[in-house]
């Protein structure tokens, strides 16, 4: 990767952290080898005063190099953490929206499943409606059936008996109309 583009990208979090972390990894090597050559020149300093003298200034210039990675992440560090703050407070609104929108959909929900039971029990209502209507028209059929039988029954032929017909008999014979009761049934 070029870091080199990545220092001019000051918008961009994964940039900044990038830039960041690379000078505070040189900053930790040229640290360690501070350490390293401050310990060889300890380690010389009694045989060869020269050589001992030389780890000593490699050390100072790993110092050096080192502070200024650290005074070169600072920066970064300082932008990283506004953009982290932004991108925190971007994320705090859209979960706020968010939990705003569920909170909406909850209540949309709720008003479906309170019309979903009127529904429901509407639908009862009516159900028990069409078996009282069910019920009255096979009790109105049954009572129509009735009917048709007993006017069925009027209709048949009549006799006499024979206690009738011996009685009659030695009668004079004459055209008779015979008027029965009128039958209203209860």
């Amino acid at each position: 990767m070029q870091y080199w583009n990545l220092l001019g990208d000051w918008d961009t979090v994964a940039s900044v952290r990038i830039v960041h972390s690379f000078f505070e990894g040189w900053a930790l090597v040229f640290f360690a080898l501070l350490v390293l050559f401050d310990v060889l020149a300890h380690l010389t300093e009694d045989a060869h005063l020269a050589q001992s003298k030389t780890f000593e200034r490699i050390g100072l210039c790993c110092f050096a190099v080192a502070v200024i990675a650290e005074i070169l992440a600072y920066p970064y560090s300082r932008r990283n953490d506004t953009l982290s703050g932004q991108q925190d407070a971007t994320q705090k609104a859209t979960i706020a929206r968010l939990d705003n929108s569920t909170q909406g959909l909850r209540t949309d929900a709720q008003h479906s499943k309170e019309r979903a039971d009127k529904l429901e029990t509407v639908l009862e209502t009516e159900r028990q409606k069409t078996a009282r209507f069910q019920e009255e028209a096979e009790r109105a059929r049954l009572a129509v059936a009735q009917e048709l039988r007993y006017i069925d029954e009027q209709q048949q032929p009549r006799y006499v008996n024979e206690l009738c017909v011996q009685e009659l008999a030695g009668q004079p014979k004459a055209k008779v109309e015979i008027w029965g009761p009128q039958w209203k049934r209860a």
